[in-house]
C-alpha cells in the first residue's frame, strides 16, 4: 500500500510544487530528463559567499596540517641521517657563526604561527574573490559553461 495521498500520486514531488506531502522536495528526475538536461548550456551567476569561505577555511587548514606533518616526517628522517647536524656545522663555517644551532620546536612553531597567517589571509582573499565575482556576474550575466552527457 502506497504512503503517498492520492492527490499527490503522479507529480512530479508529489505536489503541485513539486514538494511532497511531507514538505520534502522529492527527488524524480528520470533518465530521460537528465539526459534532456545534460546538453544544455548552464550559467553560474550567484556563489554563496558564507560557503565559499567555510571551504576555503577548511582547504586552507588542511594545506597548513599537510605542510606541518611532512616538515615533522623531514627533519626527523633529515635528523636520523646527521643532515641537521651538517648543515648547523655549514652555516657557522660558511656565516662565521659561532655557535648556529638549527632548534625543531622553535622552527615547528614558527611555521605553525606563519601557516596561521597565511590561512586567515587566504580565507580572507577567496572571499572577497567570490564578493567580487558576485559583483561582477550581475553585470556581465555570470560563467557560461555547458554540461555534456556521455
Amino acid at each position: 500500500m502506497s504512503r503517498v495521498p492520492v492527490e499527490a500520486r503522479g507529480r512530479p514531488g508529489g505536489g503541485p510544487d513539486g514538494r511532497g506531502w511531507l514538505g520534502v522536495r522529492a527527488v524524480t528526475d528520470t533518465l530521460t530528463d537528465v539526459h534532456r538536461q545534460a546538453g544544455g548550456q548552464r550559467t553560474l551567476r550567484r556563489v554563496d559567499v558564507r560557503t565559499v569561505g567555510a571551504f576555503s577555511l577548511v582547504f586552507n587548514l588542511t594545506m597548513l596540517i599537510t605542510v606541518l606533518v611532512t616538515g615533522i616526517v623531514l627533519w626527523v628522517a633529515a635528523s636520523v641521517l646527521g643532515a641537521i647536524g651538517s648543515l648547523d656545522h655549514l652555516i657557522n663555517q660558511g656565516f662565521g657563526y659561532q655557535s648556529f644551532h638549527l632548534v625543531g620546536s622553535e622552527l615547528l612553531l614558527s611555521t605553525f604561527l606563519i601557516g596561521l597567517v597565511l590561512v586567515g589571509i587566504g580565507t580572507v582573499v577567496t572571499v572577497v574573490m567570490a564578493v567580487v565575482y558576485n559583483l561582477v556576474s550581475d553585470v556581465v550575466g555570470g560563467l557560461r559553461f555547458r554540461v555534456e552527457g556521455k
